[in-house]
């Protein structure tokens, strides 16, 4: 199959010599792009210069699947295509562009694959963030609401205490826009608020522990030898604590210099003290997160911005990643959690199906979509004050 690019003025368009694959023709475009206006839950509309001219969710009565798609103009074979479709991205198990089935009236429906003849730049994707981010918290929220008897807000009691988290719903975006799941990946970074990812909660503790430590060996006035650091049980669970999160909870060397930094704030002998007992318990080497390193500098100067505006709030989950080696594997997978005044009227809800044990309530009984304030809804991270991180 050719390779092909957006236009700022000619849409899709070929860019190289070659033929396509059996079955690409210009009637299956606008198939395709047909197909995906009618089913799919949410449609972005580009003109011929990226803009957005369009977007909304999808209410019509037949089943929808879990996909936002992007439709922009097109050239095919030198043909004038008025849409075809630019971007998918998928929510829980749809991946873009692959073949899907899905349940209307206890008939099944076949999705077949869609023509993939072009990748949106940058610059364009760029220019419809705010939408796209809108889109697929929608997409994730109404979601949400067919839990009808979920709890939305879990509890999980271990043997360090209980933790209060939110449930999320993995997004599926193509390797073909690594800036785009890149964001992602650095504003669940920058949140610091999940459970396992909280550093600041992380370095706290840590700068606790070492108080303790420096309390114990007073004697010591600041110079601790090397043989009373590998003594210190404080310490040695320090470490400890941080393998873990390093091993298993995928702490990357990112990570690492962000819990340096949070402890340095604190107290600088404090940092000098952990990292003297990382050397001495020889705590692995986190691994170095290039595709992150990559992004960054790729982004420059305008990362912080597209950080700040980025409305949706992202969890990388580290334990629930799996190799995907045929059905999703050129995708990128993140979870996404839902808006927080949604969730808690969805919650309210399923409360009160489970405690009246009757007929669970569907999403007609939650207020309208316009009463939720999409654009000004705030996040806090849910965390318990007894949670331990490690």
């Amino acid at each position: 199959m050719s390779n092909y690019a957006y236009s700022p003025t000619g849409g899709l368009h070929r860019t190289s010599k070659g033929t396509f694959s059996a079955g690409h023709t210009l009637e299956k475009v606008h198939r395709d792009a047909a197909m995906m206006e009618k089913y799919a839950k949410y449609v972005i509309r580009l003109d011929e210069s990226g803009n957005v001219t369009n977007h909304y969710r999808n209410k019509a009565r037949h089943r929808l699947v879990d996909c936002v798609v992007v439709l922009a103009p097109a050239t095919f074979y030198g043909e004038y295509v008025e849409q075809a479709v630019a971007l998918e991205i998928g929510l829980s198990r749809f991946v873009p562009y692959r073949a899907a089935e899905f349940k209307e009236r206890e008939q099944t429906h076949f999705l077949p694959e869609r023509t993939k003849i072009g990748t949106l730049p940058w610059s364009t994707v760029r220019r419809m963030l705010p939408t796209l981010y809108h889109a697929i918290q929608t997409c994730v929220d109404k979601r949400m609401e067919t839990w009808t008897r979920a709890k939305l807000v879990q509890e999980n009691i271990g043997k360090r205490g209980m933790t209060v988290y939110e449930s999320w719903l993995t997004i599926r975006i193509p390797k073909d826009q690594p800036l785009l799941y890149a964001l992602l990946r650095l504003k669940d970074e920058a949140d610091r608020k999940h459970v396992g990812r909280n550093y600041a909660f992380v370095a706290e503790k840590i700068v606790e522990e070492i108080a303790c430590f420096q309390r114990l060996q007073a004697s010591h006035r600041g110079r601790y030898p090397d043989e009373t650091i590998k003594k210190s049980a404080r310490l040695a669970v320090v470490t400890s604590w941080m393998k873990k999160n390093i091993t298993y909870r995928g702490y990357t060397k990112r990570s690492l210099e962000i819990v340096r930094a949070l402890i340095a704030e604190q107290d600088i002998e404090s940092l000098h003290i952990f990292d003297r007992a990382c050397k001495i318990f020889k705590l692995p080497s986190p691994r170095v997160d290039t595709f992150l390193d990559q992004s960054e500098k790729s982004l420059g100067k305008e990362k912080e911005k597209l950080l700040g505006d980025c409305t949706l709030h992202p969890c990388h989950v580290v334990k629930r990643e799996k190799k995907r080696t045929q059905h999703a594997k050129n995708c990128f997978t993140i979870s996404i959690f839902g808006s927080k005044e949604h969730m808690i009227r969805i919650d309210r809800r399923n409360v009160a199906n489970r405690l009246s044990g009757s007929q669970a309530k569907s999403s007609k009984d939650l207020p309208s979509d316009d009463d939720i304030p999409w654009d000004n809804f705030s996040y806090q991270g849910v965390q318990s004050d007894n949670t331990c991180p490690f």
